[in-house]
């Protein structure tokens, strides 16, 4: 039980932290989707904060807990001196949809507690390694030989983090939460998937709700995404950085799918499509081409009805960008290199023959189309 509390935790923290972003943006998508946006805000701004102290040589260990604490402070501060609004009425329809989704996907965690291990699949194993490096050493320190020779297994994943240039967003987090928790990666990466979870279903959420009044339709939404056995599994599946990383694109979908038009209102909307855009490129950057071809695709029905401003969104597409560089710096670089990674070396499975599976194998199946 307290494995699925922890889990619940977690995401009234995002939430919390996200809610406060916003606010001091002074981003105002809607009030309802403010709320819904927040946790996605609240992993990108989590995930960077320990990514730039990680990568200035301090294990996560060692900042993890005053990092949340100061966080959490600067939260409160915000909030308590901006009063956002808090919509009661159709916001807890939501807020049960979440609880459902942590009971009805986690459910094992009552029983088993920390000690459920979803799939154990290899992937997890790897993440829990890379995780356990990070808490104790910089994100660039340089293995001993020792250590690779046997004294701690951990540290071979910097050949793939450091030089290597791999996307690193979801062992960040993770190594984040364990130390935080003062647990095992294995421990607490169950509950970090539930909150993942729970993150992208209200990812999905916020994007449907484009307009105040489609907030019925945002709920049926997440309600049925919530009882989807695939979505389910992928949850128990353990694939930490696909889970995270669509909640992220949906978050990127919502705040770059619409046409404001107003000069305040995109300079503070710049801001936060260049956080969950940094967060993204190094969560998950896999997903970057299905948001760009949903982002031309909206833009080409715009100019079909004549609602286009392609001007506008140049400099709003210029500006993000470069904000987006001053706060990723090289780890755009890692999108790039796992993007590329994902797309290159995978091809068309045959039954029966062996391949490198990257996960887009599936795509280009003939049954690939479906599965979009």
């Amino acid at each position: 039980m307290i494995a699925l509390l922890t889990a619940l935790l977690l995401f009234v923290y995002l939430t919390v932290l996200g809610m406060a972003v916003t606010q001091a943006i002074g981003l105002r998508p809607g009030v309802l989707r403010s709320w819904l946006l927040a946790p996605i805000a609240g992993l990108a701004v989590v995930m960077i904060c320990v990514m730039v102290l990680n990568q200035a040589g301090v294990p996560v260990r060692h900042f993890a807990l005053p990092l949340t604490c100061a966080l959490l402070a600067v939260s409160t501060a915000v909030i308590t001196w901006r009063r956002p609004t808090v919509p009661l009425k159709r916001l807890w329809p939501f807020w049960g949809v979440f609880g459902f989704a942590a009971v009805y996907i986690g459910w094992q965690a009552v029983p088993y507690g920390f000690n459920w291990t979803g799939y154990s699949n290899g992937d997890a194993l790897a993440y829990c390694m890379s995780a356990s490096r990070i808490m104790d050493h910089g994100f660039f320190d340089i293995p001993k030989l020792a250590d690779l020779l046997g004294r701690d297994y951990t540290q071979a994943s910097w050949f793939q983090f450091g030089p290597g240039l791999y996307r690193s967003g979801f062992d960040l987090v993770l190594a984040w939460a364990a130390s935080l928790t003062r647990m095992n990666p294995f421990a607490i990466y169950m509950p970090l998937m539930l909150c993942l979870g729970m993150v992208q279903i209200s990812g999905l959420a916020a994007l449907v709700l484009s307009s105040p009044r489609l907030w019925k339709y945002a709920l049926l939404a997440s309600t049925l995404f919530a009882m989807s056995p695939l979505f389910g599994f992928t949850v128990i599946a353990q694939v930490g950085p696909q889970v995270g990383g669509l909640a992220l694109m949906l978050g990127l979908c919502a705040l770059t799918l619409q046409s404001g038009r107003g000069r305040a209102s995109a300079v503070r909307g710049v801001l936060m499509i260049a956080l969950v855009g940094v967060g993204l490129t190094v969560f998950y950057p896999e997903v970057l081409p299905f948001w760009g071809l949903s982002y031309i695709g909206f833009q080409a029905a715009l100019a079909l009805a004549h609602r286009a401003n392609f001007g506008f969104q140049l400099r709003v597409a210029a500006i993000a960008a470069a904000v987006a560089l001053v706060v990723g710096r090289a780890n755009l670089l890692r999108g790039y290199f796992s993007m590329a990674f994902a797309v290159m070396f995978s091809k068309a499975t045959q039954v029966g023959e062996a391949t490198v599976y990257t996960g887009f194998e599936t795509f280009k199946m003939q049954i690939g189309r479906a599965h979009v």
